[in-house]
Parts: C-alpha cells; sequence; structure tokens
C-alpha cells in the first residue's frame, strides 16, 4: 500500500493542473450572475452611495444598484436614472434613454432669435433641449441677404444638432430711423437718430480720471470705426498701429450728451477700444495732414438699433458723387 503522504502529495499535486479550470468555471458562475455596464454616449456611472465614476464596460455583481447620471452638455430626461443587476447580464432600468445631447447657443448679431420647449419660453443663449424650436428673423435695421424678409425656423434633434443653420443679415446704413425723440442740450434740439452713425471718442484725463470727448467718428461695421489719425497721432510714435490695453479710449454710440457720466437715452453704448490703425502716409503737421484718416477697432461688437447703425461706404466703386449733391455726411474728426 502506498504512503498516505505519497497519495495526498499526489492529489495535490495533480490539483495544480486543474487550477485554470476550476477559475473558468468560477469566473463562468460571476459573470453569468453579474452584468456589464453598457457604452452609452453621455452617461456616467456610479454605485449607490459613491461618487466614484465607473468606467463604461465595467462588469458588477449582480444584485447592485447602479445610478446614472449626465455628462455636461447633456439633459438629463429625468430627475434621477437608476439600473439594478438582475443577473445573467440582465438590467432593470427605470429609464429607456436618461440623456440627450443638447444643442448648441444661438447666437447672432444680425437676427432675432426666440426660443421655446413644449411651449415654454427657452433660452437660445444658453444649450438647448432637444425638440427646442428657435425662431429667427433679422433685427431692425437689417435686411435678409436676398432683399426678402423671412422667418426661420430651426429643430433641435436629438443627435446636439440644429436642423437648419441660421443666415447673417445686412445692416441698413446711411439711413435715419427715429425723428419723433429730442433732446435739448444747452438751448440746442438733437433728435435721436438723425445721425445714427456718429460715434464720440473719449480720451481717459489721468489727472482727475475722468474721459474728455476729443474727436467724433462713424461707425462702419460692428467693431469698426472710421476717425481722423490727427485725433490719436503723436510726434515720437514709432508705429501706426496703437494698442489700447489701459482703457485709455472709448467710445460712445448713440450718445448726444457730451458729458461721459450720462447715459442719455436707450441707444447709447460705451464700448472700450483694441486698436487703433493710423493711415501709414499721415504724419501731423509735417505733412499738411494729409492721409488723415484711422480706423478703431473695438473690443465688442456695437448693438444696431433704430438710434444706432453704420454709414454706407462704397466698396466698389458702385457710385459717383458729385459736388452739389446733396446727402447727409459721415463724421470723422
Amino acid at each position: 500500500m502506498d504512503d498516505p503522504k505519497d497519495g495526498i502529495f499526489s492529489g495535490f499535486a495533480d490539483l495544480k493542473y486543474y487550477v485554470q479550470w476550476i477559475r473558468g468555471i468560477l469566473n463562468k458562475h460571476f459573470i453569468e450572475n453579474s452584468c456589464f455596464l453598457p457604452i452609452v454616449e453621455g452617461i456616467l456611472y456610479s454605485y449607490e452611495g459613491s461618487n466614484e465614476i465607473l468606467s463604461h464596460g465595467t462588469l458588477i455583481n449582480h444584485h447592485r444598484t447602479i445610478i446614472e447620471k449626465c455628462e455636461l452638455g447633456y439633459h438629463m430626461a429625468y430627475p434621477i436614472g437608476i439600473r439594478f443587476c438582475q443577473g445573467k447580464g440582465k438590467w432593470l432600468s427605470n429609464t429607456e434613454k436618461l440623456c440627450f445631447k443638447m444643442c448648441p447657443p444661438l447666437i447672432s448679431d444680425s437676427l432675432d432669435i426666440k426660443c421655446s420647449h413644449n411651449g415654454k419660453y427657452a433660452n437660445c443663449s444658453n444649450l438647448s433641449i432637444p425638440d427646442t424650436i428657435a425662431t429667427a428673423s433679422c433685427k431692425p435695421t437689417f435686411t435678409a441677404p436676398n432683399g426678402q424678409e423671412i422667418t426661420l425656423e430651426l429643430l433641435c434633434q436629438s443627435n446636439g444638432l440644429w436642423n437648419k443653420q441660421l443666415y447673417r443679415c445686412h445692416p441698413y446704413c446711411g439711413r435715419v430711423y427715429v425723428k419723433n425723440h429730442v433732446l435739448i442740450d444747452n438751448g440746442d434740439k438733437a433728435l435721436v437718430g438723425t445721425a445714427p452713425w456718429n460715434v464720440g471718442i473719449y480720451q481717459l484725463n489721468k489727472t482727475d480720471s475722468n474721459y474728455d470727448m476729443i474727436c467724433g467718428g462713424s461707425i462702419i461695421s460692428p467693431n469698426l470705426i472710421i476717425s481722423a489719425a490727427h485725433c490719436f497721432w503723436k510726434k515720437a510714435m514709432l508705429s501706426k498701429k496703437i494698442s489700447i490695453t489701459d482703457d485709455l479710449y472709448k467710445i460712445a454710440v448713440g450718445k448726444y450728451d457730451r458729458n461721459f457720466t450720462i447715459i442719455d437715452n436707450e441707444f447709447t453704448q460705451i464700448i472700450n477700444v483694441e486698436t487703433i490703425h493710423l493711415k501709414e502716409g499721415y504724419y501731423g503737421p509735417t505733412g499738411f495732414h494729409a492721409e488723415d484718416i484711422a480706423i478703431i477697432v473695438l473690443q465688442n461688437l456695437v448693438s444696431f438699433s433704430n438710434g444706432v447703425s453704420p454709414i454706407c461706404i462704397d466698396w466698389n466703386g458702385k457710385y459717383n458723387v458729385a459736388n452739389g449733391d446733396q446727402g447727409k455726411k459721415a463724421q470723422t474728426s
């Protein structure tokens, strides 16, 4: 008869050859009674009572509860998402689909855009929930590209994209809109809107920290003002490009009172200056003020309205203005 010790040793020696087989059965049993977290765009998983985020595809033990939330930029259709592992890969969930990708904000300087969701107001400048409806039309003093006033309707789709693209309206230029709003300053009457392209250019007085009006200018686009180079020229300046980083200059549009601190009507806007470009050939008095022109780039866009709009520039040389022709002139100094 063999030594029992040999038998025991032999048994253990044989068992080591079956460890992988045994592990396979255990793993199979574990997997069959577990669930894999599904891979779903926009979903964040965590165990109930924990803030630790679980990776998609993680193996979850049966009878465990998982909390679902949505990633940033996704709309959560229900207050909370819960899924329970029933085992054998089967989940019990309280929602069919929890997270929907949201559509990007709708922002335009030439369109009035109104949004609604299920008949209720929605803010178009925020991310939009799927099925949000947006209607867009040209702002006052703007016209549609084809010359016909149209209202565009957009729908926020479940893929997070609007079904149509916004178009850009073109601003009216050189037109007077409002004639019945009168301002009186020192006995002088000024009609709001009679020159909606005019701007006041103000410079910081470092002695008293006030802004003094030094020149005028005219709006040529939402962020560009045309003015005179002599307003900014200095004899020792090394460059005809002036970058403004200390709020030295500001412009006022829709303003009829020289006092910088007075906001005299609903059209008034105060905007910081970013850059000033002087014409390269301007050399001040020594050059007899030839090429006395400057372009001011604004930090923010001018908001056009009935009281604020640009002048017209004949970019393509379409018109021939002869001496004696009547009209309103742009202000450049």
